[in-house]
Protein backbone atom coordinates (compact mmCIF):
# COMPACT_ATOMS: atom_id res chain seq x y z
CA UNK A 1 0.00 0.00 0.00
CA UNK A 2 1.28 3.73 -0.62
CA UNK A 3 1.59 5.90 1.89
CA UNK A 4 0.36 9.91 1.80
CA UNK A 5 2.47 11.65 3.91
CA UNK A 6 0.71 15.30 4.59
CA UNK A 7 2.27 18.43 6.18
CA UNK A 8 1.31 20.93 8.79
CA UNK A 9 -2.07 21.95 8.42
CA UNK A 10 -2.43 24.00 11.35
CA UNK A 11 -6.38 24.71 11.73
CA UNK A 12 -6.71 24.82 7.74
CA UNK A 13 -9.63 22.68 7.51
CA UNK A 14 -10.85 23.67 4.09
CA UNK A 15 -7.44 23.51 2.64
CA UNK A 16 -7.11 19.76 4.44
CA UNK A 17 -10.13 18.72 3.06
CA UNK A 18 -9.63 20.05 -0.89
CA UNK A 19 -6.06 18.14 -0.82
CA UNK A 20 -7.68 15.04 0.39
CA UNK A 21 -10.70 15.33 -2.05
CA UNK A 22 -9.01 16.06 -4.60
CA UNK A 23 -5.23 13.70 -4.03
CA UNK A 24 -5.85 10.94 -1.28
CA UNK A 25 -6.89 7.39 -2.86
CA UNK A 26 -8.61 5.96 -0.40
CA UNK A 27 -8.55 2.58 -0.81
CA UNK A 28 -4.68 2.34 -2.22
CA UNK A 29 -3.46 4.41 0.30
CA UNK A 30 -2.30 5.17 4.05
CA UNK A 31 -2.64 8.98 5.37
CA UNK A 32 0.27 9.50 7.76
CA UNK A 33 0.22 13.16 8.60
CA UNK A 34 3.22 15.00 10.55
CA UNK A 35 1.45 17.02 13.13
CA UNK A 36 0.75 20.26 14.22
CA UNK A 37 -3.18 19.68 13.26
CA UNK A 38 -3.91 22.80 15.51
CA UNK A 39 -2.94 26.03 16.28
CA UNK A 40 -2.31 29.32 13.89
CA UNK A 41 -5.59 28.78 11.47
CA UNK A 42 -8.64 28.89 12.03
CA UNK A 43 -10.45 25.76 12.46
CA UNK A 44 -8.35 23.86 14.78
CA UNK A 45 -11.04 22.05 16.16
CA UNK A 46 -13.17 21.22 12.85
CA UNK A 47 -9.67 19.64 11.59
CA UNK A 48 -9.17 17.30 14.67
CA UNK A 49 -12.66 16.46 14.42
CA UNK A 50 -11.81 15.18 10.85
CA UNK A 51 -9.11 13.54 11.86
CA UNK A 52 -10.29 11.59 14.75
CA UNK A 53 -12.90 10.25 12.29
CA UNK A 54 -9.84 9.57 9.68
CA UNK A 55 -8.46 7.48 12.14
CA UNK A 56 -11.13 5.00 12.77
CA UNK A 57 -9.82 4.24 8.46
CA UNK A 58 -6.44 3.92 9.78
CA UNK A 59 -4.82 6.82 9.66
CA UNK A 60 -2.05 7.90 11.10
CA UNK A 61 -1.65 11.32 13.28
CA UNK A 62 1.69 12.36 14.55
CA UNK A 63 2.63 14.30 17.60
CA UNK A 64 3.60 17.92 16.57
CA UNK A 65 4.99 20.47 19.01
CA UNK A 66 1.64 22.56 19.28
CA UNK A 67 -0.21 19.51 20.03
CA UNK A 68 2.30 18.56 22.92
CA UNK A 69 2.15 22.56 23.58
CA UNK A 70 -2.00 21.88 24.06
CA UNK A 71 -1.75 19.12 25.83
CA UNK A 72 0.48 20.06 28.14
CA UNK A 73 -1.65 23.53 28.93
CA UNK A 74 -4.82 21.71 29.09
CA UNK A 75 -3.52 18.58 31.19
CA UNK A 76 -0.64 19.65 33.20
CA UNK A 77 -0.27 23.25 33.69
CA UNK A 78 -0.93 26.53 32.11
CA UNK A 79 1.34 27.80 29.23
CA UNK A 80 1.15 31.45 28.90
CA UNK A 81 3.69 31.65 26.07
CA UNK A 82 1.10 29.49 24.11
CA UNK A 83 -1.96 31.93 25.07
CA UNK A 84 0.15 34.38 23.67
CA UNK A 85 0.78 33.07 20.75
CA UNK A 86 -1.57 31.56 19.37
CA UNK A 87 -3.77 29.41 22.22
CA UNK A 88 -6.15 31.52 23.00
CA UNK A 89 -7.28 31.51 19.21
CA UNK A 90 -7.46 28.00 19.00
CA UNK A 91 -9.64 27.46 22.47
CA UNK A 92 -12.13 29.79 21.35
CA UNK A 93 -12.46 27.22 18.63
CA UNK A 94 -14.14 24.93 21.13
CA UNK A 95 -17.56 25.33 21.90
CA UNK A 96 -17.27 23.23 25.54
CA UNK A 97 -14.51 22.88 28.29
CA UNK A 98 -15.11 18.85 28.33
CA UNK A 99 -14.43 18.53 24.32
CA UNK A 100 -10.99 20.83 25.03
CA UNK A 101 -9.80 18.18 27.34
CA UNK A 102 -11.67 15.27 25.13
CA UNK A 103 -9.14 16.77 22.44
CA UNK A 104 -6.00 17.24 24.25
CA UNK A 105 -6.03 13.62 25.67
CA UNK A 106 -6.14 12.67 22.24
CA UNK A 107 -2.91 14.86 21.44
CA UNK A 108 -1.27 13.59 24.15
CA UNK A 109 -1.78 10.22 23.38
CA UNK A 110 -0.11 10.63 19.23
CA UNK A 111 2.67 9.05 18.64
CA UNK A 112 5.96 10.76 17.69
CA UNK A 113 7.16 8.81 14.50
CA UNK A 114 5.62 6.33 12.28
CA UNK A 115 8.34 4.26 10.46
CA UNK A 116 8.25 1.03 8.34
CA UNK A 117 12.22 -0.54 6.16
CA UNK A 118 12.24 1.89 4.42
CA UNK A 119 11.22 5.54 5.69
CA UNK A 120 10.85 7.03 8.98
CA UNK A 121 8.08 10.45 9.37
CA UNK A 122 8.32 12.13 12.44
CA UNK A 123 6.83 15.86 13.22
CA UNK A 124 10.44 17.79 12.80
CA UNK A 125 13.14 14.65 11.86
CA UNK A 126 15.64 13.42 13.67
CA UNK A 127 18.71 15.59 13.75
CA UNK A 128 22.40 14.59 13.82
CA UNK A 129 23.92 14.14 17.41
CA UNK A 130 21.29 14.16 19.39
CA UNK A 131 21.39 11.04 21.80
CA UNK A 132 17.59 10.46 22.68
CA UNK A 133 15.36 11.89 19.63
CA UNK A 134 12.33 10.71 20.96
CA UNK A 135 12.26 12.92 24.53
CA UNK A 136 9.85 15.44 24.26
CA UNK A 137 10.90 18.03 26.34
CA UNK A 138 14.08 18.28 24.43
CA UNK A 139 14.20 21.47 22.19
CA UNK A 140 16.55 18.69 19.84
CA UNK A 141 13.68 15.94 20.01
CA UNK A 142 11.82 15.29 16.98
CA UNK A 143 8.96 17.56 18.11
CA UNK A 144 11.25 20.55 17.93
CA UNK A 145 14.39 19.96 15.58
CA UNK A 146 15.42 22.92 13.63
CA UNK A 147 19.13 21.36 13.12
CA UNK A 148 20.53 19.36 10.59
CA UNK A 149 18.84 16.27 9.53
CA UNK A 150 20.69 12.86 10.11
CA UNK A 151 21.34 10.32 8.01
CA UNK A 152 19.67 7.60 9.26
CA UNK A 153 20.27 5.22 6.76
CA UNK A 154 16.59 5.18 5.27
CA UNK A 155 14.31 8.35 3.89
CA UNK A 156 13.28 10.71 6.82
CA UNK A 157 9.95 12.72 5.70
CA UNK A 158 8.82 15.80 8.29
CA UNK A 159 7.34 19.19 8.85
CA UNK A 160 7.91 21.54 11.39
CA UNK A 161 10.25 24.34 9.55
CA UNK A 162 8.19 26.02 7.16
CA UNK A 163 9.20 26.62 3.68
CA UNK A 164 8.89 29.59 1.43
CA UNK A 165 7.88 28.72 -2.02
CA UNK A 166 5.21 26.42 -2.18
CA UNK A 167 7.87 23.26 -2.10
CA UNK A 168 8.77 20.26 -0.69
CA UNK A 169 12.44 19.83 -0.25
CA UNK A 170 14.91 17.39 -0.47
CA UNK A 171 18.13 17.18 1.15
CA UNK A 172 20.39 14.28 -0.46
CA UNK A 173 22.99 14.36 1.83
CA UNK A 174 20.20 13.50 5.15
CA UNK A 175 17.96 11.15 2.07
CA UNK A 176 15.37 13.44 4.19
CA UNK A 177 11.87 16.02 2.82
CA UNK A 178 10.91 19.00 4.60
CA UNK A 179 7.05 19.28 3.22
CA UNK A 180 6.28 21.98 5.38
CA UNK A 181 5.09 24.57 2.92
CA UNK A 182 3.56 27.14 5.12
CA UNK A 183 0.03 26.42 4.49
CA UNK A 184 -1.18 28.67 7.94
CA UNK A 185 0.52 31.69 5.91
CA UNK A 186 -1.48 31.57 2.57
CA UNK A 187 1.58 29.64 2.06
CA UNK A 188 0.27 25.63 0.44
CA UNK A 189 -0.60 22.01 2.05
CA UNK A 190 1.71 19.71 0.46
CA UNK A 191 1.72 15.49 0.71
CA UNK A 192 4.17 13.32 -0.82
CA UNK A 193 2.76 10.12 -2.33
CA UNK A 194 5.38 7.60 -1.45
CA UNK A 195 5.70 3.83 -2.22
CA UNK A 196 5.17 0.57 -0.14
CA UNK A 197 9.34 0.23 -0.31
CA UNK A 198 9.86 4.28 0.30
CA UNK A 199 9.67 5.75 -3.43
CA UNK A 200 8.30 9.29 -3.85
CA UNK A 201 6.18 8.82 -6.57
CA UNK A 202 5.05 12.76 -6.49
CA UNK A 203 4.52 15.60 -4.83
CA UNK A 204 0.93 16.72 -4.60
CA UNK A 205 -0.05 20.54 -2.76
CA UNK A 206 -3.30 22.69 -2.55
CA UNK A 207 -2.70 26.70 -2.32
CA UNK A 208 -4.21 28.03 1.27
CA UNK A 209 -8.00 28.43 1.18
CA UNK A 210 -8.39 32.06 2.84
CA UNK A 211 -11.02 30.76 4.80
CA UNK A 212 -8.63 29.25 6.68
CA UNK A 213 -5.75 31.53 7.57
CA UNK A 214 -7.51 34.82 7.41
Amino acid sequence: MNLLVIGDVHGSFYTFKELLDTYWDRGNEKIIQVGDLIDRGNYSSKVIGLCRELEKEGAVFLKGNHEYEMAQHVLKKPDENWLKQHGKKTLRQYRTKEAVINDAWWMKLRPLYWENEFVLISHGGIAEGVKNPFRESSFKSVLWNRGKIKNIGKMQIYGHAALGGGRAKYNEKSNAWDIDTAASYGGYLTALRVSGVGEVIEEVRVKANKKDWK
